[in-house]
Parts: C-alpha cells; structure tokens; sequence
C-alpha cells in the first residue's frame, strides 16, 4: 500500500487488500476479555472492508448466527472446538475465492491442536504469562504456518528469547466509554457496590474467579486488604467477581472468614448482575468509584481490568512480573513477590508478596480519594481506534499483500561454552552482546588482564554459527573468571539481546559492553570500587575524549546534567553504564521495546548516579547507527531522546544534544 492509498484507507476506512479473515476465539458477545477482544477488532475488520467470519470456541453452540453483519459459526464438540476449526476456516476462504485467507486466533497458544494448524495460514494474538514462555506454548508458535502476535512488550521479548520473531499488538479497550464516570443511569458507582457513604477509602478487586488456588492470587490479596482494614476503620472491599466456585474457582466466603475481613468492611457485585452481563458504562462508574484497584496477580498476559481502571483515573496495585508494570503508570504501585513453580506449564508464575501489597495499599491510602491524570494518559495509548490504526491495518496490510512464509526459519543447536562455572557469586556481570564483529576480539583482550573471581563475563551471540566462539576461547580460556558464551538458535535482533543482559548472570552489578568497544587498562578495578558503595544505582563510564566536566559528580541525572547538558543523552550508549539490577525498571524497557533506546528506559528508575571520574572505555566506530537511526527503526529518534529526558527529569534544550560519545571520538 503506497502513501496515497494509505492516507485514503485511513480517510474511508476501507482496507486496499482485504482478507478473508476467520476468527477463532469467543463470541463477540461473551462477557469475557476474549469476547470484548473479539468484539472490538473484528468490527473494525469488517467496517474496514475485510470479509470476516468468527469461529467460535465459546459463547454458541448448536445453529450459525450473526452479529453486525458477521457470521459466526458455532462451537464444536471437542473442548476447545478444534475439531471445526479448519472446517470452517476452508468454508469461508472458499466463499471468497479471490482474497488472500488468513486464521487468526485469540485463545492459549497450547490448546491448539490437529495437523490443521500446521497448514492454515494463522496469527495467534498470543499473552504470555509465565517465565519462561511454557514448552506446550512454543511447540504451537514454533510451527511454520504460524505467526505469533504478542500483546504485550514482556511477551514478545519472551517469544522471541526463544528463537522465535513475533509482531506486537496489543490488546485495547474504548476509552470513550472507559473513562471519569459519577454514575450509571443515575446510580453512583459507590451506591452500585452497596456502599453508602462516600467517605470511605475503596480497595476493588475485579478479577475472574478461575482455578484453584488460581492464577488471580485471592489469598494474598485479600489478606492484605484485611490488614489494611484493620488498621484503618474507614476501608472498604469491593469483590467484583463469581463468589461460590460455580466457575472452576474457589469458594471464597471460607477465605474471607480466615483472613478476618468482618461482613461491614466488604461488599460482593450483585452475583445475579454480574452473571447477566454488566454493562461497560456501569464498570466505569464502579472503577471511578474505586480509589485503588487492587490486581497484583502471579502473572497475566495482559490485564485488561488494569488499563480499564487507568482510563477512568483509578490508580492501580500491580505486581512486578509479566506484562503487569506494563499497564500501570509512574502514579501507581507494583508489589515485588516470590517465583512459583508452575508444574502443568513447566514454567514460573511470581506470587505477589503479602507485605508488598501492604506496603503498596498504606501509600494509596495516604494519597486518599483522588483521580490519577497519568494514569489516564497512560490508557490513552491502548485506546481502540489508536491499537488498530497504529498496529493492526498495518499488519493486515502486510499480510494481504505478501503471506507469512510457511517456511520455518532455520533453528540451529545452541552453542555453549563455559569457564569457572562454580566460582562463587560475582560481584559484577560484564554482558556481552555480539553479532558478527570481529572487534570482539579487542574487547575481550582488554578485558582479560582485569578479570579476576568477583567477575563473570556473559557473551550472548546472535550468531546461530556461533562467529564469536572462537575468539572467545582463544583468549579467555585461561582466565579465572567465569565466563559463559552462547549462542541464540536464531537472531533476535540487538535490541533484545542487550535488553536480555539486565537478566543474565547472577552479580548484583552489571555492565553491558558493545561488542566494538574496548575497556581502558584500570577500568574493571575502578568499577569494582565505585560499585562497593551502597548508595548508588548506576555509574556513567566517560571515554578519554569525552567532555569531563561532570566527572566525579554523584547526584540525580537532573543534577548531573546541570553541569554537563549533553551527558544524559550521550549516556545511552550501552557500554558507558553499570546498573544495579534491584534499581532497573524493565516494566518501562519493556513498553518502550523497539525504540532502539528500552535499554535507557530501563534506568529511568536509577536515583543516585555517579560520574566516574577516570576514562573506562574506548569506543568503537560501530555505534553511530545509534545516533543517526536504523534500518528497521522508523521513528524519530530525537522524539525518543526528548521522552527520555523527561523521564529521567530534564527539560531538553539544545544544549541535550551537544554530543555523544561516537562524535568526539
């Protein structure tokens, strides 16, 4: 599709190649997320011009029907409705011959089973919520018909740690009706929940009650709100979820008893209400009506309670892990929690930390009832009509005018070598990420006369032939550090093998260094010195032909920059910061992945930073894509500086952009 044509999709809203689009997923009706998804996008499919049809798994059985102008096919009689399926993906691409046909799923990845999936064309709108993504979920998105779509940053990080490419959509709600909202049909939303005073401090939780102990951490959260409540009489519960364990949950009168949560400080959605459907506008009210939605959970693959609460202004109680710090702004609260072993997934969910949600509700009800502004700009970029012009008509576009190759792409054995593995815990992880260079050799050679035990060093090649294996032996062979080098069994692109080095290794401290870049003869000890002191987050590394007028300052970037403008943005540089991990928010990397620069989000969180005083490294030729942009990166990568900037605290002025450290090489 040419400029033109774009612009007048975009005006007409029609689609220049239309698909034959089959559905696969909930009604477009069912009160469910899949069924809101479902709703939301394939109206837009079907306005745009694109002959869609939905393929049910849930929501209608025994006849066809149809909703606005789309067909939908019944369910099947296998649990997940495999078994129609392909049959009606075959019935309605045959019933439009001429347009390009294409499956695309909205459900879990591992359910899909039968040879069909190997021979459909197929997108699978895919939430990862475990870590790592689970074996079952791979197996499905590994198979060459097939396309991943994530609906979260975390996610396709996550798939494609695993070898595999995905798109990224991600999933968006109406921000016309999600918003600021007194009242539904002249009920306020406080009178809806039973509550009749708007004096008391509302803790909601809206969460499904599924699986036993459940994903959804009722026990933890719950606790948690009672001791809140006991501590502060004016705190209230709202519980906006299937009470009994009709739904394949748990009974949760019993839970509530045992934590202590007396019957005036909760109050339960009217059950029968609930069951029948409550209308959007009606869910608005309740959220604005909530002065905190609590939904720290073990894991989600994207968490649409909390981004509906954001657009109504509501701050939110998240917990760390998954795609949760995605969706809440700076105005809001993640928990920390502890990793659990999820046996039928192989694969970890984190349960949120009772005193952690303590904590996090103590500070929400100091703040008292109040609307979040960032939370409400911060829903602004999952509103609908935003997701589907900036997302998903491109990707249809794409698709229409040039099918996904059904040819697998080549996954090679993982190449490993190790050296020390059983030194004690470093002090600081050196991260390498290489593709292809043979300036790596420099690198390592300047590093191997620092390298002692409180050192590992950690290459991640995404190299398949493994290009940097053979220097890395050669010269490292003998140190004893510990050193581990791999190899990724496809290329998962710069970007995420250097966002990958804040989770590698297992020092508290750690420096990623570009594969082109060397260290200067002291820089190891000099690192190892300022790191010892407690008080800091990161340390910025100068080269020798930098600017020196911040060197040896200790502050806030913001206060750092006062002094020397520039060294914010010239910061960026991979190989000029050591981080503490505990101070990173791979939340923020996360959302802003594909930005070239997630890796900088990520220390956006550093407080207290230092300026080493003394040149640590030397810089390769190699990095002036990063201040020029590239290929595959279509934004504007001063826009991304300025958010930076902003980010970290600093208004930019002309000044933010004097130099880098590529210029004064």
């Amino acid at each position: 599709m040419n400029r033109d044509q774009r612009r007048k999709a975009a005006k007409t809203g029609t689609a220049p190649n239309p698909l034959a689009v089959t559905w696969f997923s909930n009604a477009p009706w069912a009160p469910t997320g899949y069924g809101t998804q479902t709703a939301a996008v394939v109206e837009r499919m079907h306005s745009d011009g694109h002959k869609v049809a939905v393929s049910c798994n849930y929501g209608l059985m025994g006849m066809q029907s149809e909703w606005n102008g789309v067909p939908i096919y019944p369910m099947g009689y296998e649990a997940y409705s495999n078994d129609v399926a392909a049959a009606n993906f075959h019935h309605w691409s045959k019933a439009h011959p001429d347009l390009p046909a294409h499956m695309f799923v909205l459900f879990d990845a591992w359910v899909l089973k039968g040879k069909h999936w190997d021979e459909m064309p197929t997108s699978i709108w895919t939430m990862v919520d475990h870590f790592p993504v689970p074996p079952a979920v791979m197996e499905v998105l590994k198979k060459p018909a097939i396309t991943p779509i994530a609906v979260t940053r975390w996610g396709q990080q996550e798939i494609e740690r695993q070898n595999v490419a995905a798109e990224y959509i991600p999933m968006a709600i109406d921000t016309k009706l999600y918003k600021p909202t007194d009242d539904f049909q002249g009920i306020p939303g406080r009178t809806m929940m039973g509550l009749d005073s708007e004096d008391f401090f509302v803790v909601s939780l809206v969460n499904a009650n599924k699986g036993v102990p459940g994903r959804k951490a009722w026990g933890e959260n719950l606790m948690a709100c009672a001791i809140l409540a006991e501590r502060h009489d004016d705190v209230r519960v709202y519980i906006h979820t299937e009470r009994h364990g009709n739904t394949g949950g748990q009974q949760l009168d019993p839970l509530i008893k045992a934590v202590g949560l007396a019957e005036h400080q909760y109050r339960f959605v009217n059950q029968y209400a609930q069951h029948q459907g409550i209308p959007n506008e009606a869910m608005a009210a309740l959220y604005t009506a909530t002065d905190v939605l609590l939904a720290a959970t073990l894991g989600e693959g994207f968490g649409l309670t909390a981004i509906e609460a954001a657009a109504c202004g509501t701050r939110v109680i998240a917990n760390d892990f998954s795609a949760q710090p995605e969706l809440v702004s700076d105005d809001s609260w993640l928990t920390t929690g502890q990793m659990w072993w999820d046996a039928t997934q192989f694969a970890w969910w984190n349960t949120p930390n009772v005193g952690s949600i303590v904590a996090a509700l103590e500070e929400a009800y100091a703040k008292g009832r109040s609307r979040s502004q960032a939370q409400r700009d911060h829903a602004m970029k999952y509103d609908a009509d935003v997701v589907w012009d900036q997302y998903w008509r491109p990707y249809l576009d794409r698709i229409a005018t040039a099918e996904p190759t059904t040819t697998p792409v080549p996954v090679h054995p993982q190449r490993v070598w190790t050296r020390n593995g059983d030194n004690p815990t470093p002090r600081l992880t050196i991260y390498i990420p290489t593709y292809r260079r043979s300036e790596i050799g420099a690198l390592l050679g300047s590093l191997l006369p620092q390298l002692d035990e409180r050192v590992e060093v950690i290459i991640s090649d995404n190299d398949p032939d493994g290009f940097a294996l053979e220097p890395a032996i050669r010269i490292l062979d003998g140190t004893s550090a510990r050193v581990e080098y791999s190899t990724r069994g496809a290329n998962i692109g710069g970007e995420a093998n250097i966002l990958r080095g804040y989770e590698a290794g297992s020092a508290d401290w750690v420096w990623i260094v570009g594969d082109d870049d060397t260290v200067t003869p002291n820089a190891v000890t000099d690192v190892l010195e300022a790191i010892d002191h407690d008080d800091l987050d990161r340390v910025i590394l100068l080269s020798a032909s930098a600017p020196s007028g911040a060197a040896g300052m200790v502050g806030t970037l913001a206060q750092i920059a006062e002094y020397e403008p520039s060294l914010p943005i010239a910061a960026t540089l991979i190989s000029s910061n050591v981080v503490r991990r505990s101070a990173l928010d791979l939340g923020v990397a996360h959302q802003n992945f594909g930005s070239m620069y997630s890796h900088s989000w990520a220390l956006t969180s550093c407080h207290r930073v230092k300026v080493l005083a003394s040149p640590c490294i030397g810089v390769g030729i190699g990095h002036s894509n990063q201040f020029s942009g590239q290929a595959g990166f279509t934004g504007d990568v001063e826009e991304v500086w300025r958010g930076l900037l902003h980010a970290f605290g600093i208004t930019p002025t002309e000044e933010s952009f004097g130099w880098n450290f590529v210029s004064v090489a």
